[in-house]
Parts: C-alpha cells; structure tokens; sequence
C-alpha cells in the first residue's frame, strides 16, 4: 500500500512543470509523510550489469520499469569504458548507486559510495545487502572545500540536494551534515581512485578545492557533472582542473576545448589527466 503511495506521488509531482514540483515537495509535502514513505516503501531494480540497486518509488520512481535502462546510458557506459578491471571508483554524490553498482558488478571494482542525503543512504544501505558479492564501501558524507560540519539543502529529498554556505539561500528542509575533503579521503586511507565522479549539485569547484594532492599526485581520471545555474562552482572546477593539466572529453570521447565547455555551459565533461614528458616517455 506505501509502496504504491510513494509512487503514485512521484509519477503525480513528476507530471507537472519541475518548479511546480520542487515547491510541492518542498513546501506542501509535509517531512514526516516523505520520511515514513521513503523509509517504509521501497522496490529492487535488477541492472544489466548483474547488480540489484533499491530505490524509493516516492523519490526514483524514474529508475523503476525500463527506467534504469534508459539512464544517462552513454555516461554509465564511458565510466566502465575508461574504469579498468579491478579498479578503484570514488562515487562522489552516489545518489543511489547506479554508477557505482554498475562498477563494482561490471568491472570488479572497489567502490568508495560518498552520499550525505538520508532518503538516498537509506536505500544505499539496502543495496549493500542486496549485492553481498561486490566490492562496496559506503560513506555518510558531503564532500567540499574544508572538512567540518556544514547545512545540507535537501531540496525535495533525493536528487538535487547540496551544501549551502553562509549567506546562501535554502529552499528545503535543511540538515547539518559531515563534510570531508578528498585530500581527506585518501589521508584517511581510501584507496586511490582510478577514477572520482563528481555530482554536487554546484559544489564541484568547492569538492575539486578540497583535492589538490589527489590532482597532482595520484592523477585519477575525472567525471564532472557542471551546474552552471548554481553559482560560480562549475566555473571554479573547470579552472582548477585546466590550470592542473587536464584535458576534457565528452561521453563520447570527443575533445573539448575549456572555453567550449565555458561558453556552450556543458554540463558534464571527462576530465584526463596530462601525461607529463617522464611519463609519455614511459
């Protein structure tokens, strides 16, 4: 009955214009009806890649049917791509996993899961169980330019949430939650990333800050979700990756020019790292 509840309302919210829907979710829904639905009501999605991922029809009700399937198929597609067997994937923004459990059942990787959002951790931990067999780590945590404790902006509940700074403005309900560098990471002993996905909702510069000896040193491959309506983070990332020798491809391996990515506003980009002349003579 929940269950059918929850999805009932995603596929109604989802019906109507996405301002309309951020305001109903975030200001009509009332937080203890989302939180019991969320938290009660959940379904298995069986992914192509063997894995089994369980999301909240009230939330992802998009993943359920063919949805899955058909999401962003050629992105999930460059990360197994460019992820060697048995690598190392850092899922920044894991949401509820579908890259990751893609990586972690396609490729063997290990998988380091880093999500701060209480809806998407509740089913994260569910995927866990639900996968036994795969190399999954999962972190309650934001990621962003110094470590502490900052407000997250859930804004809906599952997909769009993102730290707020002082003076910035919130529009859902907000909670204060733990924030992590990627220096930070792999100090902590993290395993070091073939390849780190970035998907904060604006906080890419501020995630990118927070790395600039995992940039230098350890050079993992990049993929950087750009939200350019959210201030100036996806300007700040493509700087700090430009100025850190990275070159930039779409999903299709096609290169970009940084002032490309700048001036159409792309909202997503491979970055590679440079070989420098020591090692493109090894």
């Amino acid at each position: 009955m929940q269950k059918n509840l929850a999805l009932w309302l995603n596929r109604a919210v989802n019906a109507l214009p996405r301002p309309m829907r951020r305001f109903l979710l975030d200001r009509l829904v009332p937080g203890a009806l989302k939180r019991r639905l969320a938290a009660t009501a959940k379904a298995v999605v069986d992914l192509r890649s063997g894995a089994r991922m369980v999301v909240s029809p009230l939330f992802h009700g998009g993943f359920l049917g063919t949805g899955a399937e058909d999401y962003e198929v050629e992105r999930r597609a460059a990360l197994l791509r460019l992820l060697p067997e048995g690598g190392c994937l850092w899922d920044i923004g894991a949401n509820v996993g579908i890259f990751s459990l893609d990586a972690a059942a396609a490729r063997r990787a290990r998988v380091l899961m880093v999500e701060p959002e209480e809806n998407n951790l509740a089913c994260l931990r569910q995927s866990l169980e639900e996968n036994p067999g795969l190399s999954l780590e999962l972190r309650q945590l934001a990621v962003g330019r110094e470590p502490g404790r900052m407000t997250f902006d859930r804004r809906g509940g599952a997909f769009s949430g993102r730290l707020v700074g002082a003076g910035e403005r919130s529009v859902g309900e907000t909670v204060e939650v733990e924030v992590a560098t990627l220096d930070g990471l792999r100090a902590g002993g993290a395993a070091r990333p073939d390849l780190v996905k970035i998907d904060v909702e604006g906080g890419e510069g501020a995630v990118l800050a927070g790395g600039p000896q995992l940039l230098s040193q350890d050079r993992p491959i990049l993929f950087v979700e750009l939200h350019w309506n959210h201030g100036d983070g996806a300007g700040e990332a493509l700087g700090l990756l430009t100025d850190g020798g990275y070159r930039f491809e779409d999903d299709q391996g096609a290169p970009l020019s940084p002032d490309e990515v700048a001036e159409g506003q792309i909202d997503f980009v491979v970055a590679i790292p440079e070989l420098d002349e020591a090692e493109a003579e090894t």
